[in-house]
């Protein structure tokens, strides 16, 4: 599945994606369930139905039920996740197959899903470790060194052409690089600033991971740990999205390139 070489900045890279990695990264670039129309959603399924071999259509009313259960418990997922979610679990590699028994039930598509949901966690793992190595020293085949003012410039772009799940994971690693070479300074953003972008990244993972507070109080020192480097990442990739936003704050940047 892995592939010799990638396309990155304008250069080719090693340590290439795999196949499965730019399926996920194409899928998180489709619209959020909470903004998908009810005909997207009855499309989808019946997508989802032929992949997983269930021979009998929900009723209507089993697909508005199917469609409030995505819009109240997985409405930060993707329409493309939800497809992809379906096929990883018809092919059975990925995670143990949930069976359907015969129906789209709400219970099925809800393991599918919360299945889907430690895939991803996983992906954006593997995805973020793979482009860090970019940042913090790959070379091309010829060794030259990685040009950190050309990734620079890529992301304002990328970002003006919205591809912002691919800027998105790379920015926690770019803000470290940019934060040790005094590229940027803390008190270009207020407390309120800081506080915002921790409540953001706070609710985003509880949503994504369906976490309630008293869950989070309830872990273990290690998962707590985790979680909260989690969040600093959530608040890295709102920083970054800040400055990609922000003209006055790129050129200070990149007059220190």
């Amino acid at each position: 599945m892995n592939q010799n070489l990638v396309e990155y900045k304008g250069q080719t890279y090693n340590n290439g994606l795999t196949v499965d990695e730019k399926a996920y990264l194409h899928a998180l670039e489709q619209t959020q369930i909470q903004d998908s129309t009810l005909p997207m959603f009855k499309a989808l399924i019946a997508k989802g139905i032929v992949i997983s071999g269930i021979k009998e259509l929900p009723s209507a009313e089993e697909t508005q039920l199917l469609y409030d259960t995505t819009q109240q418990f997985y409405r930060f997922f993707t329409i493309g996740e939800l497809g992809l979610a379906f096929q990883l679990n018809a092919v059975g590699q990925t995670w143990k197959r949930v069976e359907h028994y015969g129906l789209m039930s709400i219970q099925f598509l809800s393991d599918v899903l919360n299945a889907y949901k430690i895939h991803k966690m996983q992906m954006n793992l593997d995805i973020e470790r793979k482009k860090a190595k970019l940042v913090i020293g790959t070379t091309t085949q010829d060794d030259e060194p990685v040009d950190f003012k050309e990734m620079f410039l890529t992301d304002i772009q990328r970002w003006k052409d919205g591809k912002r799940i691919e800027v998105s994971l790379l920015a926690p690693s770019m803000m470290r690089m940019m934060e040790k070479r005094e590229l940027i300074n803390v008190e270009w953003w207020s407390d309120e600033d800081w506080k915002k972008f921790r409540f953001l990244s706070y609710q985003e993972l509880t949503n994504e991971r369906n976490l309630s507070n008293f869950a989070i109080t309830r872990m273990k020192s290690k998962e707590k740990s985790d979680f909260e480097h989690d969040v600093r990442q959530g608040i890295m990739r709102h920083l970054y999205a800040d400055i990609m936003d922000s003209h006055i704050l790129q050129q200070r940047i990149i007059e220190k390139l």
